[in-house]
């Protein structure tokens, strides 16, 4: 159960700040670079924490 919750919160951290950075690329100017690396690595903890939730609903579901 926490690898769920801890998924689903990483989930939520990583894509809301991928928004973040994708509705903001065009007005912060010149530092492209570092929106880029901060991009990237906001895209990574969203497929953490999706390979998070999935990892515990594996865990979850019923052997057949």
């Amino acid at each position: 159960m926490f690898l769920f919750v801890f998924g689903a919160c990483f989930t939520l951290a990583g894509g809301g700040c991928t928004l973040f950075l994708l509705a903001n690329i065009g007005s912060w100017g010149s530092d492209g670079g570092m929106i880029v690396m901060l991009l990237l690595l906001s895209l990574g903890a969203l497929a953490i924490g999706v390979l998070m939730v999935r990892g515990a609903l594996k865990l979850l579901a019923p052997d057949e």
